[in-house]
């Protein structure tokens, strides 16, 4: 089965080999829990559309690679719109608001060093080891300052 994109046009084909489909499935996982994407997900927003998203990029690269190109316009009813999965997957503004409210009054009740940890790892969007450096702290002390965090804010939210 492939997909189709409804912002483009674009359709992708499926893989039809087996050996292949494997290989997509471990390249699909691979990069999925790889430290990149560990770093880029923020756990808070639904996980499947995520997934999906790398599904489509490795079809895609795979399809670059071989030398084929995806084709416009032709949106079959075989094919999966990824597009609007992600877009009914993602969560309504009002939620999207109150999370970000609820997001911001439990950041106001962390120590200083841990609001800084906040401002450089998720607003800046800076690796541990930048914001390691920055902060003149060891990966160490950054990764146990990421788990605190993020652990206190599952728990605000979870109050919420």
């Amino acid at each position: 089965m492939g997909f189709a994109s409804s912002a483009s046009g674009a359709r992708v084909p499926g893989i039809t080999e087996p050996a292949l489909l494997s290989d997509s499935v471990q390249e699909v996982f691979l990069r999925a829990f790889g430290e990149q994407a560990r770093l880029g997900y923020d756990g808070l927003r639904p996980f499947r559309p995520y997934l999906l998203r790398i599904a489509r990029n490795v079809r895609i690269d795979q399809l670059r690679k071989s030398g084929r190109e995806v084709l416009l316009g032709d949106t079959g009813s075989s094919a999966l719109d990824l597009d609007a999965l992600v877009e009914a997957n993602a969560p309504p503004p009002e939620l999207d608001e109150e999370l970000s409210a609820a997001t911001r009054a439990y950041v106001e009740t962390l120590d200083p060093e841990a609001q800084r940890f906040v401002e450089l790892r998720f607003v800046e969007e800076r690796h541990q080891l930048e914001v390691a450096e920055h902060m003149a702290v060891t990966r160490r002390r950054v990764r146990t300052l990421e788990a605190r965090v993020l652990s206190g804010l599952r728990k605000a939210l979870r109050r919420k």
